[in-house]
């Protein structure tokens, strides 16, 4: 059976989260959907829906690096205040080509971005 999640699950969720996943903040927007599994009474797991964001820039590849580099800079100076706006909490840039070490070095270097673990996928419907 799956259903909505109460606040009651929460402890139940915080014993299995053995991984360290963010749980949901109730009535949070960002969690639109929040269930949990439950067969005859017993709690199996947890499903939500975080909403986040991912970064694209593209700019003119025949602007020096340097200029490059002002630009990027430029617009993430601007980009917490957009976050904050948008009621976002955080957002991801996925470095491509993957091989690029140096730029993806550079963001977390000079912006604070950390990179993440797991395997990125996405769902497209």
């Amino acid at each position: 059976m799956i259903r909505d999640l109460q606040l009651r699950d929460l402890i139940h969720l915080e014993k299995m989260n053995h991984n360290n996943h963010q749980l949901p903040k109730l009535g949070s927007k960002l969690y639109p959907v929040q269930k949990v599994i439950e067969v005859d009474g017993k709690l199996l797991g947890s499903a939500f829906l975080h909403l986040t964001s991912d970064i694209s820039i593209i700019l003119d590849p025949s602007l020096s690096t340097l200029t490059r580099a002002k630009l990027i800079k430029e617009f993430f100076g601007e980009l917490p205040k957009e976050l904050l706006k948008n009621d976002l909490e955080d957002t991801r840039v996925f470095v491509n080509p993957e091989n690029d070490v140096k730029y993806a070095e550079f963001l977390i270097k000079h912006f604070g971005f950390v990179k993440d673990k797991g395997i990125p996928l996405y769902l497209g419907v």
